[in-house]
């Protein structure tokens, strides 16, 4: 994989001022995968470029656990390579060269040791003629973590106008709105499929409100969950103690980074 980043953001850090390039393309499986990043500079007509800077997720994981004063952070970062670690068993990719692996024993003890008890937050609030349904959800953990709605519609719907609102509240108590209209939706069968990927790991507690929309009128019932909702039912339901122990890792990481940032 390769990606040319070109947008930056100027940063003054003891008088000195330095470009930050931002890259959000590694996934949960990715963190030991090593990065090698090249800067390209162009001046009156010739191109100059750096050596290969090589990094990975888990070189500054480890780098800060040795060098760290913070709990909370260093709690946080091994929760952290333990989610990696459990993506890479789940969807078995690069299992030879775990994440956490290199983690020694007082490092692994700075984790969190015990899941929290999870609450489920799901709930349907009736709302008077309505003619679509919430019908089933679902999370993908594979890339970005996914919350996935597969929605029901009367079979005279137009859908031109339909949309999915969503609304919550952060980890920090930011309200946060998004509207999904119908032509992001997939098709798959007689259902639509809405999908949000922007929900931060700090906020895997919180709950989500959404909505069906035709125009201003509401066509389904109020609809509330949680990825930690989803987190509760698998680990009650699921008969895969791979995919159940991926979901517990992803939790305790999602719920150290929202204690420590907090």
């Amino acid at each position: 994989m390769k990606k040319t980043l070109t947008n930056y953001k100027e940063q003054t850090i003891g008088g000195v001022v330095y470009y930050m390039f931002t890259f959000d393309g590694i996934t949960s499986t990715d963190m030991g995968s090593t990065l090698s990043a090249v800067l390209l500079a162009d001046k009156n007509g010739v191109t100059y470029s750096s050596k290969p800077d090589k990094y990975s997720i888990k070189d500054y994981a480890m780098d800060r656990l040795r060098n760290s004063s913070s709990a909370t952070f260093k709690k946080m970062l091994v929760d952290m390579l333990n989610y990696g670690a459990a993506a890479q068993l789940h969807f078995d990719k690069n299992v030879t060269h775990l994440a956490n692996s290199d983690l020694t024993t007082p490092q692994r003890k700075m984790g969190t040791q015990t899941l929290p008890t999870l609450k489920n937050a799901e709930k349907s609030t009736a709302v008077s003629g309505a003619t679509a349904t919430f019908d089933k959800k679902n999370v993908s953990f594979e890339n970005k973590t996914v919350l996935m709605y597969r929605l029901k519609f009367a079979a005279n719907q137009n859908m031109n106008n339909v949309k999915l609102n969503i609304s919550y509240k952060t980890s920090s108590g930011t309200s946060v709105t998004k509207t999904i209209p119908a032509s992001q939706f997939v098709k798959s069968g007689s259902y639509y499929i809405a999908s949000i990927d922007s929900i931060a790991i700090t906020d895997v507690r919180s709950v989500i409100t959404a909505k069906i929309y035709d125009g201003s009128k509401q066509i389904s019932n109020t609809f509330q969950y949680s990825i930690e909702s989803y987190v509760y039912n698998r680990l009650q339901n699921s008969d895969s103690e791979i995919f159940k122990n991926l979901v517990t890792e992803m939790m305790k990481f999602g719920i150290s980074a929202e204690e420590h940032f907090s």
